[in-house]
């Protein structure tokens, strides 16, 4: 199930941006049998433009659910001019996504900032389908996200 949505994940966020890149991983605990995996695919508005808006899609199975969390992140340069988080949160309501906003700062030193990011993530599960009709109602919600990143992305 993983490969299939990360495979109609390409084709819908490539419709609404451009794939910068997508990252399979498989994680081996040392204190345990667990082994995990996880799907990362990255989205922006445009190739190469490191001051812009970047997504970055998360996918992890849950093995005894047969499902499949999908987590969106998009995270946003705070240069001037940028909204503040207020204003964010009132955009992000238009696009119908309920998501949590952390505010991120990198410092050099005291005083001495040099990065601030607004993160904004949301997710949900997707249930493995089991018929035709749910293999749709999984493809609208794919679809779905697809024009909610490529609008969040130009936000």
């Amino acid at each position: 199930m993983l490969s299939m949505l990360t495979e109609q994940l390409q084709i819908h966020l490539g419709q609404v941006g451009v794939i910068t890149n997508l990252l399979v991983r498989t994680e081996q605990s040392l204190y345990s049998d667990e082994e995990s995996h996880e799907v990362e695919i990255y989205v922006a508005e445009e190739e190469g433009a490191w001051d812009k808006p970047l997504a970055t899609i998360h996918l992890y199975p849950l093995a005894e659910e047969e499902a499949v969390e999908i987590e969106a992140e998009i995270q946003y340069p705070v240069v001037d001019g940028s909204p503040d988080r207020s204003l964010l949160f009132e955009r992000v309501t238009l696009v119908g996504v309920e998501a949590a906003i952390t505010e991120k700062h990198r410092f050099l030193g005291p005083q001495q900032m040099v990065e601030s990011v607004l993160v904004l993530d949301f997710h949900f599960v997707v249930a493995s389908p089991r018929s035709a009709e749910e293999e749709t109602e999984v493809e609208g919600q794919l679809m779905r996200l697809a024009r909610q990143i490529g609008t969040l992305l130009r936000l």
